[in-house]
């Protein structure tokens, strides 16, 4: 298979490690500060939210504060892979995952 300038499905064959076959991956500093910024963006807007809410009615804050809540456990598994990504240590991840 010959790769090209485009994108298909077939690239994703490509990623797949089996067996012995290992390569590095290289994450730019500029990726992982984005994606920084941007769970720091949208941890201000739950915030927002159940601010909001609370304003409108006791119940409504209390309904949103326990959906931002749950929605709180994938938003800690992703920056428990950003962590992970930035030094490659397991323990610092599960430790910022939880912080």
């Amino acid at each position: 298979m010959v790769r090209s300038g485009t994108s298909s499905a077939c690239d994703l064959s490509f990623h797949f490690h089996f067996g012995e076959e290992t390569h590095v991956h290289k994450h730019r500093k500029s990726n992982i500060i984005g994606a920084m910024a941007g769970m720091l963006v949208h941890t201000f807007f739950d915030g927002l939210s159940i601010a909001a809410s609370f304003t409108v009615d006791f119940r409504l804050g209390i309904t949103v504060f326990i959906a931002v809540l749950l929605h709180k456990i994938p938003d800690g598994i992703t920056i428990s892979s950003i962590i992970f990504i930035i030094t490659g240590n397991r323990n610092k991840a599960l430790i910022g995952r939880c912080c």
